[in-house]
């Protein structure tokens, strides 16, 4: 995909879905806008992945123990970057990185089983603890295609949590906000200023992955 192109649709999940939604964790919901600043600004109501879908990498393989559709997201979970399968042998991951599936078995690629191809797709996810994991994936991996994005976000309301960039595909390199912004290689790069709640992300990937980031 030619970046000078690129035209990424935002892709959201509804709550019929199956699998997707634990038992009694559907009433929270988010409302999203975008095409800000244009004179056609819209909306929608979303409400967020609280269990794995049966698309899922934890569900189709046996990753650290694995998962069964509709199992809950859980807080303190296991995830292998590199196939292990016994959960003592997996790293502890937050409920949004698990969900993410990292590198396996589509490497340096998201696994949630929802990419789509020339598809930008963020999902809010819910683990069973309650607490809430912002999950933003570009594209599809083996798509035929890569592309490149530039994502600015700030947050006033949530300065002073405990909130960090917890998973980044691919890992690049942190940086300013500026050197982010006029960063041309193939590293990915990431500004995140915790103090500030505010983050400038340049991503740029090839045809056989995908990008993106988890927020948690």
């Amino acid at each position: 995909m030619n970046p000078s192109l690129l035209a990424l649709t935002v892709a959201l999940l509804a709550a019929s879905t199956s699998g997707q939604f634990a038992d009694g964790q559907t009433s929270l919901c988010y409302k999203i806008k975008w095409n800000l600043g244009t004179t056609n600004v819209k909306e929608t109501v979303v409400k967020p992945v609280t269990a794995f879908p049966k698309e899922h990498a934890l569900v189709t393989h046996n990753y650290c123990g694995g998962k069964n559709e509709g199992d809950p997201i859980p807080h303190n979970a296991k995830w292998s970057t590199s196939g292990k399968t016994n959960p003592n042998q997996c790293q502890s991951v937050t409920g949004g990185q698990a969900f993410y599936a990292y590198h396996r078995p589509a490497h340096s690629s998201s696994n949630t089983g929802f990419e789509q191809a020339d598809t930008d797709i963020i999902y809010f996810v819910v683990d069973d603890a309650g607490e809430v994991s912002f999950v933003h994936i570009h594209d599809k991996a083996n798509d035929g295609s890569g592309g490149q994005i530039n994502t600015f976000f700030n947050s006033d309301d949530l300065r002073g949590t405990d909130v960090n960039l917890v998973e980044r595909d691919d890992r690049g390199k942190m940086g300013t906000e500026q050197a982010c912004k006029r960063s041309t290689s193939y590293s990915d790069c990431y500004y995140f200023n915790k103090a500030k709640m505010e983050g400038y992300i340049s991503q740029i990937w090839a045809p056989c992955c995908t990008d993106g980031t988890v927020i948690g």
